[in-house]
């Protein structure tokens, strides 16, 4: 059985080395795209990669921990609903 886990990572790079790939900034994100996944691979990690090139760090981790909630609310609605147990010993449809 395989636990999965979403990261987010902002990874800084010296422009000198974005430059080197032609000035094309998608054969760039591809490249760090399998520098990522092979590495992580090596240690048995399965991986999907999407590399954006965009100043969003502090956005996105605020959005992962409204979904945190959101997901965590739904679960406890859920449990509730489908409960055969009823609150005071009598239940109503």
């Amino acid at each position: 059985m395989s636990v999965k886990f979403n990261v987010i990572a902002e990874v800084l790079v010296d422009s000198s080395v974005v430059d080197g790939f032609k000035g094309l900034d998608s054969e760039f994100k591809d490249a760090l795209a399998i520098f990522i996944s092979s590495t992580l691979r090596e240690k048995g990690y399965g991986t999907r990669i999407k590399v954006y090139q965009h100043n969003m760090f502090e956005r996105l981790n605020e959005n992962a921990e409204d979904y945190l909630i959101r997901d965590a609310k739904e679960e406890i609605e859920n449990e509730i609903l489908n409960s055969k147990m009823c609150i005071g010993g009598s239940c109503e449809d």
